[in-house]
């Protein structure tokens, strides 16, 4: 009977250690797919944020060719009409710029381009777009109209390979935002499938062979054989031999 005892704490006890170790292993899983899942929420907003970087980009590159087109075509015709699209864009053109500078605050290299910009933008403005319209509207025929052009175009070139820059790198950005997506994605489903393993593999029912004592009645003769009253074998078990009556 203590034999028995015995046995049964052993198995008890190395129950109690599996149940530990299930749960131990099913914690770190869920930890692994709370992770996963706010990673995801977090490269969903970056990926949002990227669409509008590249928007906003856009439209400020809108707003350099208008003052271009603009101003190129006042000077060429000298029509007030063409000045409308230039002062829509030239009163727009601070708040794109800095509506654009703070959504890449977060990225160093695409901040420092989106301040490049702005500078340039201002420059234009200021140091030569601003003063050659003035000029022109009080005698068009003192300006050099070819000079004055070339010297736009080359401003507005300069500023339309910045934009480029920004935006390819803006792109290589996504791209490996996505490709992390995808990995995140990945092992919170390889997470999410060996937790559910292992609880459909604890939860299945066991047999345990238990060890069974084999009785006797009073006046029964005792058996011959030398071996000792229990049997370790169970009627569940393969093989289990049956007591003779």
């Amino acid at each position: 009977m203590v034999s028995v005892n015995v046995e049964e704490s052993g198995l008890t006890f190395r129950t109690m250690i599996a149940s530990c170790l299930l749960a131990v292993i099913i914690g770190a899983t869920f930890a692994v797919l709370l992770s996963s899942v706010a990673e995801l929420r977090q490269l969903e907003h970056r990926a949002q944020q990227s669409e509008d970087v590249l928007v906003a980009a856009n439209r400020l590159e809108r707003l350099v060719v208008d003052l271009e087109t603009g101003q190129r075509g006042f000077l060429l015709t000298g029509s007030e009409q063409f000045l409308q699209p230039w002062l829509q864009a030239r009163a727009a053109f601070p708040q794109q710029a800095t509506a654009l500078e703070n959504l890449v605050a977060g990225t160093a290299e695409q901040h420092a381009r989106a301040e490049r910009l702005a500078q340039a933008g201002n420059s234009y403005l200021k140091d030569y777009s601003v003063p050659l319209i003035a000029a022109a509207q009080k005698n068009r025929s003192s300006v050099n109209v070819l000079a004055a052009t070339e010297e736009g175009k080359q401003r507005t070139d300069a500023m339309r390979t910045q934009f480029d820059q920004m935006l390819s790198a803006e792109g290589q950005l996504t791209t490996a935002r996505q490709d992390r997506v995808d990995d995140v994605a990945h092992r919170a489903i390889v997470a999410a499938a060996g937790s559910c393993r292992l609880r459909c593999s604890y939860g299945r029912p066991r047999r345990w062979c238990r060890p069974t004592s084999r009785r006797y009645a009073p006046n029964s003769p005792t058996p011959h054989r030398s071996s000792p009253s229990r049997s370790t074998n169970c009627a569940s078990c393969p093989g289990a031999s049956t007591p003779r009556s």
